[in-house]
């Protein structure tokens, strides 16, 4: 079970690491982050999932990035919304918007 403290800490880390991104052209909605340290990627996905890639940079050091997809994505958002500065909540909004906008999606939310 999420607790409370760590979808704070959730919304803080991203608040200040996150992106929350949709885009229309593929019908993707995504919440995610990149560090050079995994600790906080992997904590974020054994609270509330998602995925965890490693790259390497053109210099050769690894890098890891958390992503979280669709309505899972959108589930966070709303969960995470009232922690949100004024700028991250109209980013959030404008990805629940392409969300809602998406085919087939119902838009009564």
């Amino acid at each position: 079970m999420t607790n409370t403290a760590d979808l704070a800490w959730i919304a803080g880390f991203l608040e200040g690491e996150g992106s929350f991104c949709g885009s229309l052209s593929n019908g993707q909605i995504t919440v995610s982050a990149v560090q050079v340290n995994p600790e906080p990627l992997t904590k974020m996905q054994s609270v509330v999932g998602g995925q965890l890639y490693q790259y390497v940079n053109n210099r050769g050091r690894p890098y890891w990035r958390w992503t979280l997809n669709g309505s899972y994505a959108v589930g966070l958002t709303f969960t995470l919304y009232p922690w949100l500065s004024h700028r991250r909540r109209q980013q959030a909004a404008v990805m629940i918007a392409k969300w809602k906008a998406l085919p087939g999606r119902n838009n009564s939310l």
